[in-house]
């Protein structure tokens, strides 16, 4: 078994960022790397960007394909299997220290990793990173505090059962346009129940949270390859490629172009 201390990973590291108490690091693998049982000294979140494999818990199994957000927490054993080359991933590590200042807990970053917006806000983070300016520390500080304060009141308010019958329908639909009557009909409430409440459960409005659906999709078929930009953007239901611009650069603080050679 292997332990890996601070922005320590199987693969090379193209760039690692250290934030004060937060290291974020872009890892490569071209070739056949360790596929033991491994551990990380610190909690962290991994998003696959290109490539991906299996990843082997002592209690799960998961197929790591561009695009999945993985949380693992401190020591977690764990190992990848069948590692497709070239792959990247982008990962955040959260140190004890930084925990500790917060006063954050390992159930806090696990609800961090499941907040739909995840992804986007683990992008941004490393887009300034990239700059590594003066401000890009204290950016990525207020990127990571925003999303845990935002991780909390979600799950502090307990989605009701109707909600969460709407959002596995437009996980399972994401290419379909269902109106506020037939989500009610799905879900069985009121069509101004979801209005109303919809946005206080997930901290943004039914329309901006297709196009998240839509955006996540995007993340894994841009480098998926088969595509191209333009034919992404139509394949994800976009209106244009300026629209699929805009709202992919929005949430990620990338262009799409720019993605695609990470």
């Amino acid at each position: 078994m292997i332990n890996l201390s601070n922005g320590q990973y199987l693969g090379s590291n193209k760039r690692c960022y250290y934030a004060g108490g937060i290291i974020l690091t872009e890892t490569e693998y071209h070739n056949k790397v360790f596929e033991g049982w491994h551990a990380h000294e610190n909690n962290h979140i991994s998003l696959i960007i290109k490539g991906g494999n299996r990843k082997e818990r002592k209690q799960r199994d998961t197929a790591a394909l561009p695009g999945t957000l993985l949380f693992y927490h401190q020591d977690e054993l764990h190992r990848n299997l069948h590692t497709s080359h070239p792959s990247k991933n982008i990962n955040l590590e959260i140190t004890g220290e930084f925990m500790q200042q917060y006063e954050l807990g390992e159930n806090d970053l696990e609800k961090m990793a499941r907040h739909p917006d995840a992804s986007f806000s683990l992008l941004k983070m490393y887009h300034e990173a990239a700059q590594a300016d003066h401000f890009s520390a204290s950016s990525i500080h207020i990127l990571l505090l925003d999303l845990l304060s935002d991780s909390k009141k979600l799950h502090k308010k307990g989605p009701p059962a109707w909600l969460k019958t709407i959002i596995d329908f437009l996980q399972d639909n994401w290419q379909q346009y269902p109106d506020l009557d037939e989500l009610a009909a799905i879900s069985g409430v009121n069509p101004v129940t979801i209005y109303k409440h919809f946005s206080t459960y997930m901290g943004c409005t039914l329309g901006e949270y297709r196009r998240r659906l839509k955006v996540q999709h995007a993340l894994r078929l841009i480098h998926i390859g088969t595509l191209s930009l333009t034919e992404v953007a139509y394949y994800c239901g976009f209106a244009d490629q300026s629209h699929f611009i805009r709202n992919f650069r929005e949430l990620t603080h990338f262009l799409p172009k720019a993605y695609q050679k990470l």
